[in-house]
């Protein structure tokens, strides 16, 4: 089997660069490999700490709060307006504020009041922290879980006086835990100190499970994790859910005061997708590489081969008898290759001698052959030319003596057309006069209606003005009418001061009749003048109460009255609007009856102008039919001309034939000298000696 100099050099260079593309590729993959995983461990750390901040800054927000409320004063007996107050003021996050006294019983801003002298938050402030973070536990009044904040409130002498807090739902932390993605289902969760489940996207976990005895509720490996997770501030760890599925975890400490972990959860089958695709990414460029590698070699061993590819053309060439003469090989280096080039140069150059003599014969003979061809084409085209000449001028004169018959007809078609022409002309002016008089008519009812709208147009001006006048007296009025609701309002508020001061007096008088009772017989007649003045609170408290309703009443019709005030003011508005517009209208209507009216004299004008026009056309058409008898009579005599001439053309026609059939005999014989030298120039012209090219066989 022949196989190809060529060949045999691609298949060693894409031999050699398989093995190296293929070492190179396992040691990049392999590094890429270990560099991705650690790349990934550090984003996923610097994520887990963002979030981490983001959840400590918000703790600090609240605790800043929580001290500025605790600088305040608060005792148990303000406390349930101060948490009131207070609970208006601080964050969206807090669910509810409480405050508990030195004995441990506790006021929240609901008013409930509950004793916590047990509780870990009192027993830890009063053994000497100014600020805690309780365990999670279930609300008693609302039933969900919730942390607490607890701030210790001290005196100028530095005193424990009570305690200030926050109640936080946890669900608030599962929403900042949620906000942690991670890769397609990483996730978010967070512990306190002893390890229970503060914040988790799977709810039914939180308060629920504690990472110390997760392995028994199915998730391997994580009570092993949450020995570093509970003891160190940050690290990272695998388990493996109740699912079965295997996931990595980063963890830090939001704060030190909590000690609560933050928590990122990846599984490990998605971080080995990312190292998966890098791996197929250094395959593909590999076989990219490979494939570099392959077309490099082929250039190679394409540049060397070149010259054996040319001596081996050149050579099938001559052998074929179809070669170029002209063509040399360029020679490069002094070995066996380059000596092979120079023997076919020196054989090519004799050959080209050789060849280029018999070509200067042939090209001699070719030439006189050319000329008589020439010569005889040029007198067949000239004899067929005449003979061309002869029969156009021949159609012509058949085309003119047709032509002059159809004139004929079409002159006398003229004639008659003309007279009847000259009774539409007649028509014609009888109707512009008809319509002269009813455009003069129009013109003067234009005119009569352009008066009328002229007094309308005054008229609505008029109307105008009287409704921009009553606009502007509803307008006071509504003025006036909100003046009265005022003062309205007023009395309503001096007869609320007048209910509040009978209100007081009676309690005065009550009062005045409890101390003339204890006062025995000698407080008596005191006793009367507070009962009169106890009655009189009363009768005028009753009359206060009729009169507010009194007043409430007009208040509503006042009310009712301004409304309607406005809906007027509306509606005048709207009115005037309309009556300009209306007005408008009218203006425009007056423009275009002017307009008209200046039409209708232009019309007027035009069909005068119509009428002249009409009597000279009148006039030109007698005389255009007298023109079109002495035109149908030349065309008679031309009609007879044309015959003759197309008579003798016919003769004409007869003796060009005989001159072209002489014409191609000798074009004939020329033809034949040249097919001649052809085949001749069909042996010789395989040989391209400078300026031919080579036949194809």
């Amino acid at each position: 089997m022949k196989r190809s100099l060529m060949t045999i050099m691609v298949l060693s260079f894409g031999l050699l660069s398989i093995i190296n593309v293929s070492l190179l590729t396992l040691g990049i993959s392999l590094r890429t490999g270990s560099d991705i995983q650690k790349l990934n461990r550090d984003d996923t750390l610097q994520l887990v700490q963002s979030k981490a901040d983001t959840l400590q800054k918000l703790l600090e927000k609240l605790q800043v709060q929580l001290k500025l409320l605790a600088s305040e004063t608060i005792n148990d007996e303000n406390a349930v307006e101060k948490l009131q107050y207070y609970k208006k003021r601080v964050s969206s996050e807090i669910l509810g504020i409480f405050y508990t006294n030195n004995e441990g019983l506790t006021v929240n801003d609901l008013r409930a009041r509950y004793p916590s002298r047990n509780s870990d938050f009192v027993q830890r402030i009063k053994s000497g922290e100014d600020f805690v973070i309780g365990k999670a536990e279930i609300n008693q009044n609302w039933g969900i879980p919730i942390v607490v904040m607890v701030q210790a409130i001290k005196d100028s002498n530095g005193r424990l006086t009570g305690m200030l807090g926050f109640q936080i739902k946890l669900s608030t932390l599962s929403v900042i835990a949620e906000q942690l993605k991670v890769h397609k289902s990483g996730y978010g969760w967070l512990v306190d100190s002893e390890g229970m489940i503060l914040a988790h996207p799977n709810e039914s976990l939180v308060m629920d499970l504690n990472i110390n005895d997760a392995d028994s509720r199915g998730f391997k490996g994580l009570s092993q994790l949450s020995v570093s997770l509970l003891n160190n501030q940050s690290g990272s760890g695998t388990y493996t859910d109740n699912f079965k599925k295997s996931y990595l975890c980063f963890y830090t400490e939001v704060d030190p005061i909590s000690k609560w972990k933050l928590i990122i959860s990846v599984p490990v089958v998605e971080i080995n997708d990312i190292v998966n695709k890098t791996l197929m990414f250094s395959v593909v460029l590999s076989v990219v590489s490979f494939l570099f590698t392959i077309m490099l070699s082929i250039l190679i061993a394409r540049s060397i081969t070149k010259h054996i590819k040319k001596t081996v053309v050149a050579f099938k060439d001559l052998a074929q008898g179809n070669a170029d003469l002209t063509q040399r090989f360029t020679v490069h280096g002094s070995d066996e290759i380059a000596d092979l080039v120079h023997h076919v140069n020196a054989f090519l150059e004799n050959m080209q001698a050789l060849v280029r003599g018999l070509k200067q014969t042939q090209q001699n003979l070719s030439k006189v052959g050319m000329a008589l061809e020439q010569e005889s084409k040029e007198t067949a085209q000239v004899a067929e030319h005449i003979n061309k000449t002869v029969e156009t001028v021949q159609n012509k004169c058949i085309e003119q003596v047709n032509s002059t018959d159809e004139a004929m007809s079409a002159a006398t078609e003229i004639t008659k057309n003309i007279e009847s022409l000259n009774g539409l002309i007649k028509h014609q002016t009888q109707s512009i006069e008809q319509a002269s008089a009813a455009v003069e008519e129009m013109i003067g009812n234009i005119a009569s209606v352009t008066g009328t709208v002229e007094k309308m147009a005054q008229q609505f001006i008029d109307i105008h003005r009287a409704t921009e006048h009553g606009s502007e007296t509803q307008r006071e009025v509504a003025e006036h009418i909100a003046e009265v609701s005022d003062q309205s309002k007023a009395l309503i508020e001096a007869n609320e001061a007048i209910a509040a001061i009978a209100s007081q007096t009676n309690l005065l008088a009550m009062n005045a009749a409890i101390e003339a009772a204890h006062a025995g017989d000698a407080g008596k007649g005191f006793a009367v003048v507070a009962e009169e003045i106890r009655r009189l609170a009363e009768t005028a408290s009753e009359q206060s109460k009729t009169i507010g309703a009194n007043l409430a009443k007009m208040g509503s019709i006042i009310e009712e009255v301004v409304e309607s005030s406005a809906q007027s003011v509306q509606a005048y508005n709207t009115l005037v609007g309309h009556i300009d517009a209306t007005g408008s209208l009218v203006m425009q209507i007056q423009q275009a009856m002017e307009e008209q009216k200046q039409g209708s004299s232009q019309i007027l004008d035009a069909l005068g102008a119509m009428k002249d026009i009409t009597s000279q056309v009148y006039g030109s058409s007698g005389e255009m039919s007298t023109g079109m008898i002495v035109i149908r009579d030349e065309i008679g005599h031309l009609h007879e001309s044309a015959f003759e001439i197309r008579t003798l053309m016919a003769q004409v026609v007869l003796e060009t034939k005989e001159i072209e059939e002489t014409t191609h005999v000798v074009l004939n014989s020329s033809k034949q000298t040249i097919e001649n030298l052809a085949t001749m120039d069909s042996y010789i012209g395989c040989f391209i000696t400078g300026d031919e090219t080579a036949c194809d066989k």
